[in-house]
């Protein structure tokens, strides 16, 4: 496996951060009995950030490029240019000895950095505190192929599904599914730097033959790839289980909801959502991470399917996921969870049952269904001022925007109008 252009890196001492930046992390953590590392910034890690925050945490986060986290007073970040992406590794060891006595917890936030952190994760275990199973457990999970033998396993319903082992062997799939067909990697990492999503819906043969010859001409072409069909219904019937579990596959802390918009609206990312459980699916979610020894954090995706009523098992990630603050927001914060179990202080199961709340990129959400997905060519998603302002209602939680981090707010709507323009 390859992070960044680098097989297992070895382990040298050619990079650190700058004296100033330690000092400043030093400064702010005085006192943690461990110090989060966040791998990535985005919504995704500044959700993390949010909800040590609550708890007089504060993290370190690393990211590829200087984003809207930097700004945020409730962090350090530490950005590595492209030049120096690959010593990411002799960068984690180096704050490691700069910071000793205290412990260092790490979080990926990204599958990349979950598949480099399974690649070295001896060396890792190691050194620091690391909420994620060894590769072998990982991959049963990751890999889709794995995942859908787990879910016959258990009886967990998933949609129909064709698995090729190489781009070469989809030449036949139209024989198996019926168009439309949604197609995923079985691993995630290079999948979009070559197609543009993270899924992709191909809409007919035509479509089908482009997208292969595409992967064909690329270093994923001897990946294995998921062909699925597409379930009926809209975003809104999609669910999502975000948990934390220890070491023994118990589910400590978790939170449940459904998407309201993502984008592109037919298979995306959620834009906006809301916290909503589900028993039934709630024990499915926990069946599955105990038949696979898994423990750490999970993200896992469910489809109602209109067709019989029946949830239909989507995907898992094991991380958090880009909505994770919405848990945090709704009583469950499932950072704090974790920094207490690695410490091994005794915790509580945390759970939400009853607070609803509606979780979004409230400036982006708005753009989207009022201007975006017509824009785009998705005009049935599109709706007038009145019909979004329904779509959201409840009490609402901003996925960047609060009066307590203003800045971190300010250079976000900066950089998306910055992008906007180009």
């Amino acid at each position: 496996m390859r992070f960044f252009g680098l097989t297992n890196v070895p382990i040298l001492y050619t990079m650190s951060p700058t004296k100033k930046k330690i000092y400043k992390i030093e400064k702010k953590t005085r006192g943690q009995l461990a110090i989060p590392v966040i791998l990535g910034g985005g919504i995704n890690g500044y959700g993390l950030v949010r909800s040590f925050s609550r708890e007089k945490i504060v993290p370190l986060v690393i990211s590829e490029k200087k984003d809207f986290v930097y700004y945020s007073k409730h962090t350090v970040e530490l950005v590595l240019n492209d030049e120096h992406q690959s010593y990411l590794l002799e960068v984690l060891h180096n704050i490691q000895k700069m910071l000793s006595p205290q412990k260092i917890i790490i979080i990926p936030t990204t599958d990349r950095y979950v598949e480099f952190i399974g690649d070295n994760y001896n060396v890792l275990n190691d050194l620091f505190l690391v909420p994620q199973p060894n590769w072998n457990i990982s991959q049963t999970l990751l890999k889709k192929s794995l995942l859908y033998e787990v879910a016959e396993r258990i009886k967990v319903k998933f949609p129909k599904t064709v698995v090729v082992h190489s781009i070469e062997e989809a030449a036949t799939i139209d024989e198996k599914l019926d168009y439309p067909i949604l197609l995923k990697p079985s691993l995630q990492a290079g999948f979009k730097n070559v197609i543009g999503w993270n899924v992709l819906i191909i809409d007919g043969k035509e479509m089908k033959e482009r997208i292969v010859n595409q992967l064909a001409n690329s270093d994923l072409k001897n990946n294995s790839f998921v062909f699925q069909e597409i379930i009926p219904g809209s975003p809104s019937s999609l669910y999502t289980f975000t948990s934390y579990s220890n070491r023994e596959s118990e589910v400590l802390a978790y939170s449940v909801g459904r998407k309201i918009r993502q984008n592109p609206p037919d298979a995306g990312t959620i834009v906006s959502g809301k916290v909503d459980n589900n028993e039934e699916m709630v024990e499915m979610c926990k069946r599955m991470i105990k038949e696979t020894d898994y423990y750490g954090f999970s993200n896992i995706e469910f489809k109602k399917d209109d067709r019989d009523g029946e949830f239909k098992l989507m995907e898992i990630n094991i991380r958090p996921g880009i909505w994770n603050y919405s848990a945090t927001a709704s009583g469950v914060n499932l950072a704090k969870v974790m920094y207490d179990d690695l410490l091994n202080h005794k915790s509580s199961v945390v759970v939400n049952k009853k607070k609803e709340i509606v979780w979004a990129n409230f400036i982006f959400d708005f753009y989207l269904a009022v201007f975006g997905f017509k824009a785009r060519g998705y005009k049935k998603y599109g709706m007038g001022l009145w019909k979004w302002i329904k779509s959201v209602q409840g009490k609402k939680v901003d996925a960047i925007f609060n009066i307590n981090d203003p800045l971190a707010g300010i250079m976000y709507l900066i950089g998306l109008i910055r992008r906007n323009k180009h």
